[in-house]
């Protein structure tokens, strides 16, 4: 693999992210990422804690798009710099 110089100001960065770097992005993004959350059921008319599978949904989710945010702002989505 060929090295190429990193023009000054600019970082180089992995094409593809850390787990934990993904995770740490969550976090930012929502800071209730690694907490179950209390929803409203309308069914119940009260809150409940949402279960396991909506948990992991949810985390799936946030994750997904923040591998999105990272191809874009690491140049690999839809936008390319010319």
């Amino acid at each position: 693999m060929r090295k190429t110089a990193v023009p000054s100001g600019s970082l180089s960065v992995p094409a593809n992210p850390e787990p934990e770097c993904i995770d740490s992005m969550c976090l930012r993004y929502d800071h209730g990422f690694g907490l179950k959350r209390n929803i409203y059921d309308k069914d119940l008319a009260a809150y409940r804690e949402e279960t396991d599978e909506e948990y992991q949904r949810r985390r799936e989710a946030i994750r997904a798009t923040m591998r999105q945010l990272y191809e874009e702002a690491t140049g690999q989505g839809f936008f390319k710099r010319q």
